[in-house]
């Protein structure tokens, strides 16, 4: 039996988060450039081996999560820490937040917290905007920052939940994403990811996403000694996460009813069947927008809440929908038949880039605008007005074309003709010419629909090897 020795292991990716080592500067407006190209960003693919591109990208992101630190300081974001509820870094298991400086969010009438995607950094919403298109600030808190000054009003307070740091690491002092963690320093390249321990590596009251977020709204939001009880709360969900807030306000939505002003939300999945509070359903139809991906012009109306059932299961085009929605939604299999899966509240236009993460800095200005310039001069009889949804001309064409088929269909199986095409003799003259298109037989004038598609749900498990919890926490 042969044994390799330790030593002999390759050695793990050598990166440093040192930015010129990395070959990378940030210009004075923040944009991320490369040292031999400034005309070019950070570039992700540098070797075959996935290990050395995942500990580039991670000690490059250390870089930046510094010079972002600096400059939300600069620009009055402060570092608020969970559970400990303090402003300076604690020496134990913390999860940071950001916040407007305490003294002046409790004189804020108006606060706006972002739940942020919970694969993500703190004040993080996309790492791919700092292509050189966009820079860096465009895609963290800082761009939204800036959008909250340019308020006609008074400047908003913000409130930013970590729903993505919530792994703790006692050897680096600090909280972590998986992905980061997955990139922590090992014994070899060949070693697994450090372990993680079910109680030491994880945050107190924080140890997942749901039950961040419930802290966040519960010691935060609603903490009159930190946000001010009469203060309007508008609260924007983003991808994943929004879905976790959904679930959170529709099983107590008495409690959070009273302070909520107005939702937005970023590419959310739930199903309108999952939001079982009647009061809350309501309120989104009312008071939340949606927006999600689309071929639609940035910010126009791509759908609205309607109730909408298959008027007739085996036609093809009469099943389509109804004016109030878009011919092309997916379709769920209800109790009675095919039904549409139902929006939550009227949805608008994200963008063309079907990339969740990139929505909600294209669409930032739009929803300031709304909750701050719309909601905020009416906040408690406003309702969402009667939106128009955006048609393409293509989309007119087709629906122009879907009538006239439904018209003609209708007339399928009651005349003289469908005997003669199923006559078999016509049917044996129709095989036997040479030329011409060929001549189908109608079976059944009741064709049955297409297959229903089905989704499946995959889980990732990942193999840990090297505790990271304490030194005192190990002996015991």
């Amino acid at each position: 039996m042969f044994a390799r020795s330790s030593t002999s292991l390759p050695l793990d990716a050598p990166f440093k988060p040192n930015l010129k080592e990395l070959g990378y500067f940030f210009t004075d407006d923040g944009k991320l450039r490369a040292i031999r190209d400034p005309s070019k960003g950070f570039h992700y693919p540098i070797n075959k081996v996935s290990r050395w591109n995942e500990v580039n990208r991670e000690a490059m992101r250390i870089c930046v999560r510094a010079e972002n630190h600096r400059r939300f300081e600069s620009e009055g974001i402060a570092h608020f820490f969970l559970p400990q509820m303090i402003t300076t870094k604690p020496s134990d298991p913390h999860v940071p937040i950001l916040t407007t400086p305490l003294d002046a969010l409790r004189k804020k009438t108006q606060v706006l917290v972002i739940v942020n995607d919970h694969m993500q950094d703190l004040g993080v919403w996309a790492w791919r905007l700092l292509d050189p298109e966009y820079g860096s600030l465009d895609g963290t808190a800082l761009g939204l920052a800036k959008e909250l000054k340019n308020c006609k009003e008074e400047q908003p307070g913000m409130i930013v939940a970590n729903l993505g740091q919530l792994l703790y690491s006692h050897k680096y002092q600090c909280a972590l994403t998986r992905d980061s963690w997955n990139s922590l320093p090992r014994a070899s390249a060949v070693h697994p990811p450090p372990k993680i321990h079910p109680e030491h590596n994880i945050i107190p009251g924080n140890k997942d996403p749901e039950a961040h977020l419930r802290f966040v709204f519960d010691n935060v939001v609603l903490n009159p000694d930190l946000v001010a009880e009469d203060a309007e709360i508008y609260v924007v969900g983003l991808s994943r996460s929004a879905d976790e807030m959904l679930e959170l306000f529709n099983s107590e939505w008495p409690k959070y009813s009273r302070r909520i002003t107005a939702i937005g939300l970023t590419s959310p999945s739930t199903l309108l069947e999952r939001i079982t509070n009647a009061d809350f359903r309501a309120f989104l139809a009312e008071r939340g927008r949606s927006w999600e991906s689309s071929y639609a012009p940035l910010n126009a109306c791509t759908d609205r809440p309607a109730s909408t059932t298959s008027p007739a299961v085996n036609n093809p085009f009469t099943s389509m929908g109804t004016d109030d929605t878009d011919p092309e939604q997916q379709w769920g299999l209800g109790d009675n038949g095919p039904t549409q899966q139902l929006k939550l509240c009227p949805t608008f236009s994200g963008g063309d880039d079907f990339v969740d993460e990139v929505i909600f800095p294209r669409v930032c200005p739009h929803v300031v605008d709304w909750f701050f310039n719309e909601v905020g001069k009416d906040p408690a009889g406003y309702k969402n007005p009667e939106f128009e949804v955006f048609k393409s001309t293509e989309e007119v064409g087709q629906s122009d074309q879907i009538d006239a088929a439904s018209e003609s269909l209708k007339d399928v199986g009651t005349g003289s003709d469908l005997s003669a095409v199923n006559d078999p003799v016509a049917t044996e003259q129709a095989d036997s010419e040479f030329m011409g298109p060929p001549k189908i037989v109608v079976e059944d004038a009741e064709a049955d629909a297409a297959g229903l598609p089905q989704s499946f749900a995959s889980q990732a498990i990942i193999a840990d090897d090297e505790p990271h919890y304490s030194q005192e926490a190990s002996e015991r």
